[in-house]
């Protein structure tokens, strides 16, 4: 009797903003025996945050992935998301099944009626093959993906926090003083 293994599944993370689809800035960084961070560059919808008035309004985040040793970077795979979205069962993912026509204004309604963004470009994958290859399951890592706009990251790690950065602000590139 062979073991079928279920497909990897893609949660979006509950957080107010998205990672902007338009503009690229994924950075990362990594610290041996430490931590990852990654910026990008974000879009929040108006009314979701009181520091941000206009729809669309651009800042970055800061996401520090606590012990995450194990981390790749990929180019885009595809013209549209850099993330190969169509590999992983999506159906956790709250907008699957709306219509083109209709995606935007349900996409909007929902983001403001819940105050959390429905796909907000970083995930995490249920059923990781690349968790049990690596081991990391044991050290209670989960698999996050970060979906650029020329690149996307994976981190393994336990947990994630983030925080909100002025483009100004070291942190939001990665530089040597973060």
């Amino acid at each position: 009797m062979s073991h079928v293994r279920p497909r990897e599944t893609l949660l979006a993370l509950d957080v107010p903003w998205m990672i902007s689809p338009s503009v690229p800035g994924l950075h990362c960084k990594s610290w041996e025996n430490g931590d990852t961070h990654v910026s990008v560059n974000i879009s929040i919808l108006a009314g979701v945050d009181p520091r941000h008035k206009s729809c669309g309004a651009v800042s970055r985040v800061v996401m520090q992935f606590a012990r995450g040793q194990w981390v790749k970077m990929s180019p885009a795979a595809g013209d549209g998301s850099a993330f190969p979205v169509e590999l992983y069962d999506q159906s956790k993912l709250p907008m699957t099944d709306v219509e083109i026509d209709d995606y935007s204004t349900r996409f909007n309604a929902l983001w403001s009626s819940s105050q959390r963004c429905p796909d907000p470009g970083i995930y995490e994958i249920h059923n990781s093959r690349w968790l049990l290859e690596t081991g990391a399951a044991k050290f209670g890592c989960k698999h996050y993906v970060i979906d650029g706009h020329d690149a996307y990251a994976e981190v393994l790690a336990p947990s994630v926090k983030w925080s909100y950065v002025s483009n100004e602000d070291p942190r939001a590139n990665n530089s040597d003083r973060l």
